[in-house]
């Protein structure tokens, strides 16, 4: 019911201007027809105060100057009111002040919020920083928590730049852009030697010259993990691929050599598994950071035992001595070494060029020489056999010593034979053994042999070549191709297989491909298919890895995967965009909020409707949960969404998740009706204690 009161107004604000020549001050009637508080919403600081107004206006939209209301104040444990309107926030939290003037009453919504608390934070990918020595970075993101009056600085500082080095050594936030995320790259530093997996911390300071109210913070510390990249181990050569020697006459050679530098002293021990056969002029060899990369020489000597005992094999064993040498060294497997001694009673004797026998497949050739050991009564035919022909041939089959030429050495030349296929360095067996109707004191013998190396000239290796030079699918079903061919014959089956790195972007057909030694020179494809994922997410990029299967032929298992980029263009439509404060939304346990804007891109067919969802309410909250926007009016204006933390007083750390937006709209809107969810991704920073978050205030 609309009620009536007396005022005594001035003449010309109460009644129509002809009436303005009559007295100065009249008595009237009026209607009170609305309150309105100013401002209608606002924001006020724990402690602080806020200055309200409140307009009267009758039935005729005159404001009635002079009328005081009653203002009142719906929680007066979270802010007060006077009777002039003057509000003071005393706890956060959101109330609602009205002023009231007979039965009009008009609203303003407060909120109070806490103090700002000056810190930063320091938020890491995963929850921690793990860098590999010379491959790839990791990083870690810097924000403060409050507005500064001034710039703040924040110092990076890596502890060991020898292990870890960033890429910023310092950051300034001003009082514009605050509350931006910044991001340190995070690289592992090449060493050169084997020093085990490093922890190196970064710290983070506020520079002295910064705003005061940030300049007494503590430093914080991010600890960065840093796998070494070398490996402890050693290699063991030996002459021509083999080590042979001869009882108390010829001599053989082993190379020893560390794989990897390491930080301090690596002892080796050589052992002879019999010495009364093989002998070592060294046991022990000393490896020092400054000559590690020096291989050492080992002779090996047989000895003459004065039996007939035939060719003999011994194994040779070197390991690491634990407690002489670096600690990470200790777990370096033990090799060894099989040292084939020939007889040196009754038998034959063969000699190698420079102790061992190679060719290669090119065609070029080595020798080797056969002498008697002692005087025959008469002739001794020796056989001369090739295990595989196809990797060497020898220029003769036999070889006849009698009691006259018996100490002079014959010489067999051999060839490489060249293969056309991809079989690696092959190791053929040549057999020299006496024959029958030879002197029959030498029928018996253990047949001597050597082993000959055969050096391939076919390189194995897996040629990709991409459509125009790049990759494209879209997710319309638009597909591209990948093309695959083997640089030479295999020995045996070469499979290929193809890996995309995500399968809801792109996806591969066929996952392999299979060469055999019959269609290795055939090209074969890979087919690549983009997907709809019915997400407005621009193209994307996605790794297909092609690499060879273990099971492959031996030569071509040891390439290396290949990765082909593939872009895939996106065919939804953007319907309406979000903006986030700062290009991030940031909350805090404390009840501290952040907003974001949502604005149509095209006028609707009718009213759309958009509604938001906390996908974790235990971490954030949103408001409102819906908007609905008409086709008619204000369509393009912004509509804000209100994100708050929730205290739920666990130390665990900064948290992200994600507000989900879904649009509803009329069937005949083919363009919202058909829009894709999208979320928004909100981080809330930790409030709680010891053993908690990154993202605490730094003080």
């Amino acid at each position: 019911m609309r009620r009536s009161y007396l005022f005594a107004l001035p003449l010309a604000a109460a009644l129509p201007a002809v009436f303005q020549a009559c007295t100065s001050r009249e008595v009237v009637a009026v209607v009170v027809e609305e309150v309105a508080v100013q401002p209608p919403s606002a924001t006020v600081t724990l402690g602080d105060s806020l200055q309200l107004t409140a307009l009267i206006q009758d039935d005729r939209g005159f404001v009635l100057r002079g009328a005081a209301p009653s203002w009142y104040s719906s929680g007066e444990t979270i802010a007060v009111v006077d009777s002039a309107g003057m509000v003071q926030g005393l706890r956060a939290g959101s109330v609602d002040v009205s002023a009231s003037f007979g039965s009009a009453t008009g609203i303003a919504r407060i909120t109070v919020t806490p103090p700002p608390v000056y810190g930063y934070a320091v938020l890491e990918t995963s929850g921690s920083t793990v860098v590999s020595e010379g491959v790839g970075a990791d990083e870690f993101s810097l924000v403060l928590l409050a507005e500064p009056s001034q710039d703040v600085v924040l110092d990076i500082v890596s502890a060991d730049p020898g292990e870890v080095e960033v890429d910023s050594t310092s950051l300034v936030f001003t009082p514009d852009d605050w509350s931006a995320l910044r991001t340190v790259l995070v690289r592992g530093v090449v060493d050169g030697f084997v020093d085990g997996d490093q922890v190196t911390e970064v710290v983070v300071s506020v520079d002295p010259a910064s705003d005061p109210a940030f300049a007494g913070l503590s430093p914080r510390v991010v600890a960065v993990s840093s796998l070494d990249a070398e490996t402890a181990g050693f290699t063991v050569t030996e002459t021509g691929g083999f080590t042979r020697v001869d009882e108390g006459e010829s001599t053989d050679t082993l190379l020893v050599a560390l794989d990897a530098k390491p930080a301090s002293t690596v002892v080796l021990s050589l052992s002879s598994a019999d010495p009364s056969e093989v002998v070592l002029d060294s046991t022990r060899l000393t490896f020092a950071p400054s000559d590690w990369a020096t291989a050492k020489r080992v002779t090996v000597a047989g000895l003459e035992d004065g039996e007939r005992d035939g060719d003999q094999s011994t194994l040779v064993a070197v390991s690491v001595v634990d407690e002489q040498s670096d600690e990470l060294w200790d777990a370096v497997a033990d090799q060894s070494v099989e040292v084939r001694t020939v007889d040196g009673s009754l038998g034959v004797r063969i000699n190698e060029t420079d102790g061992g026998t190679s060719v290669d497949e090119g065609g070029s050739e080595d020798s080797f020489s056969v002498v008697l050991t002692s005087p025959p009564a008469s002739e001794v035919e020796l056989g001369i056999s090739v295990a595989d022909e196809t990797e060497v041939r020898a220029d003769r089959s036999t070889l006849t010593f009698g009691p006259s030429n018996w100490s002079s050495p014959q010489e067999v030349t051999l060839r490489g034979v060249d293969d056309d296929a991809v079989d690696g360095t092959a190791v053929t067996p040549v057999t020299v053994e006496v024959l029958q109707g030879s002197d029959p004191a030498w029928l018996g013998q253990t047949p001597s042999e050597i082993m000959v190396t055969t050096l391939d000239d076919d390189v194995a290796g897996v040629d990709l070549t991409e459509t125009k030079g790049s990759t494209v699918v879209a997710e319309d079903g638009e597909v591209d191709q990948v093309r695959v061919e083997l640089s030479g014959r295999p020995v045996s089956d070469v499979i290929v297989t193809a890996v995309s790195a995500d399968t809801t972007e792109v996806q591969v057909e066929p996952s392999v491909l299979t060469f055999t030694p019959e269609n290795w020179d055939e090209r074969q494809n890979f087919t690549l298919t983009g997907v709809d994922d019915e997400e407005v997410d621009g193209s994307t990029f996605t790794d297909l890895t092609i690499s060879v299967d273990p099971s492959s032929a031996d030569a071509f298992t040891e390439l290396p995967p290949q990765v082909v980029t593939v872009q895939n263009a996106d065919d939804e439509e953007e319907v309406y965009t979000i903006d986030q404060t700062g290009d991030a939304t940031i909350v805090s346990e404390g009840g501290s909020s952040d907003t974001f804007d949502l604005s149509l891109i095209y006028r609707p067919e009718w009213s759309v409707t958009i509604r938001a969802t906390s996908l974790d309410e235990s971490e954030v909250t949103v408001s409102p949960s819906s908007i609905t926007i008409s086709r008619f009016g204000d369509w393009k204006d912004p509509r804000t969404f209100v994100v708050t933390g929730v205290d739920d007083s666990v130390p665990d750390g900064d948290q992200m998740s994600l507000i989900l937006l879904e649009v509803e709209a009329v069937w005949w809107d083919d363009r919202y009706v058909d829009a894709p969810d999208r979320t928004v991704p909100v981080t809330t920073l930790d409030d709680d204690g010891a053993g908690g978050s990154e993202g605490s205030d730094g003080g």
